[in-house]
């Protein structure tokens, strides 16, 4: 059974939607995400620690001050799954697998433990931004995590990180300490290329290939140049009206009949809705 099949059981077993095209855990298969008695929860597969393949479960609450506690609540009811880690707002459980992926009803099985659990210790999400506490119905993707984040918000975020990147770009640069970082950089390469070349007995003809590369990248740099300068989509400048420039919210709620999700990088001229 491949990643999509798994996963669509998954859904059937937990009845958390599935969404192909969110990438929650990084696996191109995409991810279960949906809520549960006010929780945000997400199901995926994934890589764990150490590079192992794993079931990745995702459980977002209200903020809480100590999420040690939250911790111990979901330690007794995690039955297969290993790993807990927790923060303010997030717990993650991990259950690593080698050969095959684990049975989807066993992976299904302690969701409504943990979430009897997590009544003990942690407030739900509800239907609330989860920044300034304003009723919010429609869920969003913000940085791939599942959250709710009103447009207001969303627009001061928005404002806040392109405050902090003029910033940035405001700084005074250092030339000389640049000339002596890059000067020992290319003494320490130039030794530790030396060795190589003396270890070998061989030295590389290095130059003809850069040559090469530099020629091959200049012409396609200009192709590429005619993609990215063209036109774009008139719904991704009304987005960007919006408060969506530079952003990547995606809505993937479908509690509302019709309602479409959006997904766009302003800078590389995508725009992209998804019907769900």
């Amino acid at each position: 059974m491949n990643n999509r099949e798994w996963l669509r059981q998954l859904s059937n077993l937990t009845g958390l939607p599935y969404y192909e095209e969110h990438k929650v855990f990084g696996d191109k298969s995409g991810a279960l995400i949906g809520t549960r008695d006010g929780y945000i929860v997400a199901l995926g597969l994934g890589k764990a620690d150490g590079g192992h393949s794993g079931v990745k479960m995702l459980l977002r609450y209200a903020k809480t001050q100590d999420p040690k506690l939250i911790k111990q609540a979901l330690d007794p009811a995690k039955g297969k799954f290993k790993q807990v880690s927790t923060d303010e707002t997030t717990a993650i459980l991990v259950q690593t697998y080698s050969l095959g992926k684990p049975d989807a009803a066993k992976v299904a099985e302690p969701l409504p433990s943990l979430l009897a659990a997590m009544k003990t210790c942690a407030a739900p999400i509800g239907g609330k931004c989860e920044e300034c506490g304003r009723d919010e119905p429609q869920m969003v993707l913000l940085n791939d995590i599942p959250t709710r984040y009103c447009p207001s918000c969303q627009v001061q975020l928005k404002q806040k990180l392109d405050a902090a990147a003029i910033e940035y770009e405001n700084l005074e640069t250092n030339l000389p300490l640049g000339l002596l970082y890059g000067a020992g950089a290319a003494l320490l390469g130039s030794i530790a290329w030396g060795g190589v070349a003396y270890l070998l007995r061989r030295i590389f003809p290095l130059g003809r290939y850069s040559r090469w590369a530099i020629r091959e990248q200049s012409r396609s740099h200009g192709n590429r140049q005619g993609h990215l300068d063209g036109p774009r989509h008139d719904r991704c400048a009304d987005r960007r009206q919006r408060g969506f420039r530079g952003r990547n919210f995606l809505c993937i709620d479908r509690d509302e009949p019709g309602s479409r999700s959006f997904h766009g990088s302003p800078e590389s001229g995508s725009c992209e809705f998804l019907e769900n």
